[in-house]
């Protein structure tokens, strides 16, 4: 698939990409001021709030958009999505078993 801009300019453009404290998480953060931010535990989880994990998923990486948004993808992109899904559901199945067991 050809970009439709420079290779610089996309560099630009993905450098102002972040992965913490995103416009989200700041609003998270000011809603709750005692939440503990990017807790350094398995499957980094957004916030801890009161012991327990919060994330803050966005619906498009996390499958929650209309089906025919996703039809319209590319093979590369509909694999990709599907990889966070399986991995979202590992993750939920961890902290699950994690707050049965009183961890980690």
């Amino acid at each position: 698939m050809v970009d439709r801009v420079s290779r610089e300019k996309r560099s630009r453009i993905m450098s102002k990409i972040r992965s913490e404290w995103t416009g989200p998480e700041r609003e998270f953060f000011a809603a709750h001021p005692g939440a503990v931010p990017h807790p350094r535990l398995p499957y980094s989880p957004d916030f801890l709030l009161g012991g327990e994990p919060v994330f803050l998923d966005s619906d498009f990486w996390h499958c929650r958009l209309p089906e025919r948004r996703y039809a319209k993808m590319g093979e590369f992109w509909r694999e990709k999505l599907f990889r966070n899904l399986v991995r979202d559901e590992s993750r939920d199945a961890f902290w699950e078993a994690a707050a049965q067991f009183g961890g980690p």
